[in-house]
C-alpha cells in the first residue's frame, strides 16, 4: 500500500508554508508574520493618554453597549490615537493598542484603591501592611474619569 504526498508542483507553489515529514505523514505549518514588540509605555506617555481620554470621557466611559454607542467609541478611540500620535515624543501606538492600556491603567488604580481601603477596615493581628501612596497624579485623574463608587474610596483614603 503506498502512500501519496502532495504533488511536487503543488508543493512549490506553497511559499508560506513550511513542510514536515513525520513517519509517512506530511504536516503543513503555516509560517505566521513575525510579531515585532512594541516599546513599553514611559510615564509622559501614560499622562498624555490619561488627559486625551479626560478630554472624551464622556463617550469612552458611556455605560450603553448598543451598536451605536460601541461604533461611537471606536470613532473616539481612533480621535485619540490621532491625536496621540501626533504628538512628537511619544512612539506610534494603535487605537486597540491604546484601550488596552488605558483599561489597564484603571485596573490597576481600582486595584490600588480597593487594596487601601481593605486594609484600612481589615482585622487580624500582626503590624499594619504597608501600602505605598496610591495618590499619584496620574492615579487621582483616572479617579476622576471613571466611575463615583471608586471616588468615594479614593477621597476616604485622602482624608
Amino acid at each position: 500500500m503506498s502512500r501519496r504526498v502532495a504533488a511536487p508542483n503543488l508543493v512549490s507553489q506553497l511559499t508560506d508554508w513550511t513542510i514536515i515529514n513525520k513517519s509517512a505523514f506530511v504536516i503543513l505549518i503555516y509560517k505566521t508574520k513575525s510579531f515585532t514588540r512594541a516599546a513599553n509605555f514611559n510615564n509622559e506617555e501614560e499622562a498624555l493618554l490619561v488627559s486625551l481620554v479626560n478630554k472624551y470621557k464622556e463617550k469612552i466611559e458611556c455605560r450603553k453597549t448598543d451598536m451605536m454607542t460601541n461604533a461611537t467609541k471606536m470613532e473616539t478611540w481612533k480621535k485619540i490615537a490621532n491625536e496621540f500620535n501626533s504628538s512628537s515624543e511619544v512612539s506610534f501606538r494603535d487605537a486597540k493598542i491604546l484601550k488596552n492600556k488605558y483599561d489597564n491603567i484603571k485596573k490597576r488604580t481600582k486595584k490600588a484603591c480597593r487594596r487601601k481601603v481593605l486594609s484600612l477596615f481589615g482585622t487580624g493581628g500582626g503590624p499594619p501592611e504597608v501600602i505605598g501612596r496610591i495618590g499619584t497624579d496620574r492615579n487621582r485623574r483616572v479617579v476622576n474619569i471613571i466611575s463615583s463608587g471608586v471616588r468615594a474610596w479614593f477621597l476616604q483614603l485622602e482624608n
